[in-house]
């Protein structure tokens, strides 16, 4: 030490932070002051050598003096080599970062300012600004560059320390610029790979040092393949759980990032090789054909499906299940919104069982694609209504039999009792899965190209063109089912109504009524709950599905926010019309006198509190979503709502439970002379019968009060 300044690192003991250090060279000449004050810029900056860290150099107490420069990923085994050094590729402008470790002669860790050149031949190599000279504080510490220049060029970068000794080598290779990016020149005339014209007409920016396209909302970024070369391309949206909503860069050299859910490709569209689309999800995942055998599990659940509303009747005759089953629709589309989080699955299953949907992840078949899941939405609710024919006609065969078997007898007598209203039941159920999956094979999407082209692709497999291949078999169903099934049954159930009021003042509705009549037990199965003049009311109902329906592909993956605001103004509407009108009234019996139920007005009630609980669910989600500080709280939002609305499904069901059951004791107790017996009844015994179902359930009650028959006990639909 000569006046506490010292010669060489090692010969002091650190003790306390060293701030604005400067370099002062010993000049020997001078013998007043042989230490001469030399400020370098290099020097400028503000080095803690001391530190609490337990990975800082300051843990080593003596400081000695560094003299080569260590690259830590080779000492991890990556690509080096001990005689040309360290091997690293980047694209122009792009950030490489690696660790570096500085080491005296003896290979002790020391601290030491890095000094960085680069070859002095080329005129259009350049390093960032202030990145010529780094300090390395720490073992390991990371030593950043931003290295401009032509593509297609390879140098060394030379590391070494102030004090000399052998310099560390950094082969460099510039590669071409990435997809979407061009080389230009920057406002100081340095060479880099930025956003190319077609990304910054999209207004799409790019982060020139990560080598990233800057990603919004749900939009999808990548490659497409045109036959000859790759190009950018480019789509507004991205169907919901295919991409990663969040991730808001991209490499589009590494675009299949984006996808979720093990997919990839346009619009993440297909499935990774080995993968397979399964039900009750849009993932992706390994699978076996031996889940083929899971048809029987399929078939069982149709035919429980059937036996649990024919034994219950629990039917839209009845009305309690009409709010349900619309509130079990609007959720249900919906279900990427609502059902993001594991707790609510058991909510899920739920509520995609009553849309005839399996509610939870499985396999079919290995190498299943979405174009083969979408078809069979089609098989499940055809097997329901044949399964229900079946019944019907096995049933009739049995009556016009005149079988001798009693309890076959009693069984056909009991399908035939029920048969029309469970069949106009399970079409309202088809309905909504059906209407999801036109919507769904109608959907398109525009792909855009960095080329100045755009070609379709359906919506939910950007790998198929639209109306080609396996989508145009898709859209010849999808169209088949749409203009002979669901327009013709909304504009039906809308209009038929309106028609029979009508029908005796215009011919064409007279004849149009007489049509309609050929289907009137279905009619009135679906219009029994409603008040004769707002008949029409259910078709209403579906119209408006059928609207909230249609922006849900988009607005779901992109917006979901906008689609429940839009849901919020539509049900709000919706739900002050309806309070206003009061749709749901008394029934007829088949007497044609007027019976007011117990329950008319329940109806009306339940009806409007499964409304009111969806537009109360959509405008909390849309406020939440909005707001990504509270976003956490929607799961315990949605378990709330649409927890309540199953319980009151519940409660209804256990009614009709208890129902069942209390008719039975009776029937056995005191129904069986009645049903079986071919005499007149006494006014004392009709009316103790009457009394006695009419307590038991609101359902039964159409009894007459003369001979039963079994004429008498078979709804039109039985006698064709």
């Amino acid at each position: 030490f000569d006046g506490n300044k010292a010669l060489l690192s090692g010969q002091s003991i650190y003790a306390t932070p060293i701030y604005n250090c400067t370099l002062e060279f010993p000049d020997w000449t001078n013998n007043t002051n042989p230490f001469i004050h030399h400020p370098s810029t290099y020097y400028d900056y503000v080095f803690n050598i001391t530190s609490s860290e337990s990975n800082n150099l300051s843990d080593v107490q003596i400081l000695s003096f560094p003299v080569k420069i260590i690259i830590c990923e080779c000492d991890a085994g990556n690509d080096c080599d001990l005689n040309n050094g360290y091997k690293i590729s980047t694209t122009p402008g792009k950030t490489v970062s690696f660790n570096a470790n500085s080491v005296d002669s003896e290979n002790h860790t020391s601290p030491a300012v890095v000094f960085t050149s680069i070859p002095s031949n080329s005129q259009k190599l350049r390093i960032g600004a202030q990145q010529n000279v780094q300090w390395i504080g720490k073992m390991c510490d990371t030593l950043e560059f931003h290295i401009y220049g032509e593509e297609n060029v390879s140098f060394n970068l030379r590391l070494s320390t102030f004090m000399g000794g052998p310099p560390t080598i950094v082969q460099v290779t510039l590669k071409p610029c990435d997809p979407g990016f061009v080389l230009i020149p920057n406002a100081d005339g340095y060479l880099l790979c930025d956003c190319s014209s077609f990304l910054t007409s999209l207004n799409l920016g790019c982060d020139v040092g990560s080598g990233t396209v800057n990603r919004s909302d749900n939009k999808w970024i990548g490659i497409y393949n045109n036959g000859t070369y790759n190009l950018s391309a480019y789509a507004y949206t991205c169907p919901v759980d295919y991409c990663k909503y969040n991730l808001t860069q991209v490499s589009l050299a590494t675009f299949d990032a984006l996808c979720d859910n093990n997919r990839q490709g346009l619009l993440c569209g297909h499935c990774k090789a080995n993968m397979s689309v399964i039900f009750g999800s849009s993932h992706c995942q390994s699978c076996s054909s031996y889940y083929l055998f899971t048809i029987l599990m399929y078939a069982a659940l149709g035919i429980l499906l059937v036996a649990f509303l024919f034994v219950l009747n629990l039917t839209v005759t009845q009305g309690t299940i009409y709010g349900l089953i619309f509130y079990a629709n609007i959720i249900q589309v919906n279900e990427s919104i609502f059902f993001n989080q594991s707790f609510l699955n058991p909510l899920q299953i739920i509520i995609s069982f009553i849309n005839l949907d399996l509610g939870f992840p499985l396999c079919f078949y290995e190498g299943m694609d979405d174009a083969a899941k979408t078809g069979l939405q089609f098989v499940f609710p055809a097997y329901l209504l044949v399964l229900t024919i079946t019944f019907i006609v096995f049933c009739r065969y049995c009556l016009k039999s005149n079988s001798s078997r009693q309890r076959l007898n009693r069984f056909s007598h009991f399908i035939g009792k029920r048969a029309v209203s469970v069949l106009a039941t399970l079409i309202y159920l088809s309905y909504s899965k059906l209407l999801r999956t036109v919507i769904q094979i109608l959907t398109i999407a525009t792909v855009y190209t960095e080329n100045g082209t755009s070609f379709r692709v359906w919506f939910y497999d950007g790998t198929i063109r639209y109306l080609e291949g396996k989508h145009l078999l898709l859209f010849i169903i999808a169209m088949v089912t749409g203009l002979f099934f669901l327009f013709p049954y909304t504009l039906a159930l809308t209009l038929i109504p309106i028609i029979d009021k009508y029908s005796d003042h215009n011919r064409l509705f007279y004849w149009l009524n007489q049509k309609a009549n050929l289907l009137k037990p279905m009619n009135d199965a679906y219009y029994a709950p409603f008040k004769g003049v707002w008949r029409c009311w259910l078709g209403v109902r579906l119209w408006l599905l059928f609207i909230l329906y249609v922006p849900t592909p988009f607005y779901s993956s992109d917006r979901p926010y906008l689609l429940m605001y839009i849901h919020s103004i539509i049900m709000v509407v919706f739900l002050f019309v309806q309070a206003h009108i009061k749709p749901f009234g008394e029934l007829q019996n088949a007497e044609g006198s007027k019976l007011k139920l117990y329950f008319a007005e329940f109806y009306s009630w339940a009806d409007s509190i499964y409304l009111l609980n969806y537009t109360i669910l959509a405008i909390t989600v849309s406020y939440l979503l909005s707001n990504d500080t509270i976003v956490q709280h929607l799961g315990i939002t949605v378990a709330s709502l649409v927890g309540l609305s199953l319980i009151m499904y519940f409660v209804t069901v256990l009614y009709y439970v208890a129902a069942v059951i209390r008719r039975v004791r009776i029937s056995v107790g005191r129904n069986e002379r009645c049903v079986n017996s071919t005499l007149p009844l006494t006014n004392s015994q009709a009316d103790d019968i009457y009394e006695t179902i009419k307590n038991t359930s609101y359902i039964d009650t159409d009894v007459h009060y003369k001979i039963v028959t079994e004429n008498d006990l078979r709804e039109p639909l039985m006698d064709t």
